[in-house]
């Protein structure tokens, strides 16, 4: 199975997430950490970290991760969705105690909880989507 791009439209209208975003169309995964006690924290809120006087610094972190979780979605949810999918969260290596929802390409084989996976974009810029591959495609 390859990735050719999202199975919806991801929105992108929030702009307290535009660094995310923009991080995907030069091809990085980037996450905020709060200014003060440097917490990594996903999922971002448009307010800012908890912390006083905290703001989001936006990182890159590397491209691999390992599933926290998983599951395969077989029955159509969405409007227009007809093709079975695996989803779930994944833990990068540089941000441990972020749980990222993730959308897995399964075509080295099947995707289970302790995989290691990496970053993978499809489309480019604006049309950034990210998606994640097991580790031993690479």
């Amino acid at each position: 199975m390859t990735m050719p791009g999202p199975l919806f439209e991801a929105p992108r209208q929030a702009p307290w997430l535009a660094p995310y975003w923009e991080g995907l169309g030069v091809g990085e995964l980037r996450l905020p950490r709060c200014s003060v006690c440097g917490r990594w924290e996903w999922y971002p809120v448009e307010s800012g970290p908890a912390c006083p006087d905290g703001h989001y610094v936006w990182e890159a972190v590397g491209p691999l991760a390992t599933v926290f979780t998983c599951t395969r979605v077989d029955r159509p949810l969405l409007p227009g969705i007809t093709q079975s999918y695996m989803t779930g969260l994944i833990v990068t290596d540089q941000a441990p105690d972020c749980r990222i929802a993730a959308l897995f390409n399964e075509s080295a084989g099947p995707v289970s909880i302790g995989a290691r996976v990496r970053l993978s974009i499809s489309g480019a810029g604006e049309s950034a989507f990210p998606y994640f591959t097991l580790e031993s495609m690479s």
